[in-house]
C-alpha cells in the first residue's frame, strides 16, 4: 500500500505549522481530531486509500494516534517533515479550512456524526479503530456541515430572488 505522505508526523507537523502561521494554538486533542478527519476524508475521496501510515485507537477523549501521543509528550519532536506533493498540501489545507477553526465541542459533534465511531469509543480504551470501517460508514454521505447561528439554529442557505417556503 502506498501513502500520500510517508509519515503521520509529516501531517501532524503540517497542522502545527499551519496553526502557528495563523497565530493560533493547536491543542493535542484537536490535533488528533484533525489527523483522524484527514485520514477519514482522504479515504472517502480516494476510494479507501490512506493518507498516511497511521493507526488510530480509542481513548476516553476520542480517537488518538499513539505514535503521535508518544512522540509529542514532551513537546514538538525534532523531526523534519518530508516535502509533500502539491495535491496533498491542498487536501490538508482544505481539511484545515473546514475544521481547523472549530472548537472542541464542535469537533466532538462532528465525530459523533460518524456512524459507529461512538460504539468503538465506548468499547474501551486502546482498541484500534479500523479506518476501512470508518470509510465504509462515511462513503456516500454528504460532508458534515456544522453551520449554526449564534443561538444554535442551523444556518439556512440564502439565494437572492428565491423566497423560502415560510416567506
Amino acid at each position: 500500500m502506498t501513502f500520500a505522505v510517508s509519515s503521520v508526523f509529516d501531517v501532524a507537523l503540517w497542522f502545527l505549522d499551519r496553526a502557528r502561521a495563523e497565530d493560533s494554538c493547536l491543542p493535542p486533542q484537536k490535533l488528533h481530531r484533525l489527523l483522524f478527519l484527514a485520514q477519514a476524508y482522504f479515504a472517502v475521496e480516494r476510494e479507501g486509500e490512506k493518507l498516511m501510515p497511521a493507526v488510530f485507537v480509542t481513548d476516553r477523549q476520542g480517537p488518538v494516534e499513539p505514535n503521535v501521543v508518544r512522540a509529542f509528550e514532551h513537546g514538538r519532536p525534532s523531526v523534519v517533515a518530508d516535502p509533500m506533493a502539491e495535491e496533498t498540501d491542498a487536501f490538508l489545507y482544505g481539511i484545515w479550512r473546514r475544521f481547523g477553526h472549530l472548537d472542541m465541542g464542535h469537533m466532538n459533534l462532528l465525530l459523533a456524526a460518524i456512524a459507529g465511531l461512538d460504539q468503538m469509543l465506548a468499547a474501551g480504551e486502546g482498541k484500534e479503530i479500523p479506518m476501512q470501517r470508518i470509510y465504509r460508514t462515511m462513503k456516500g454521505k454528504p460532508p458534515a456541515r456544522l453551520g449554526r447561528t449564534h443561538n444554535g439554529k442551523p444556518i439556512q442557505r440564502w439565494i437572492p430572488g428565491v423566497k423560502t417556503a415560510s416567506g
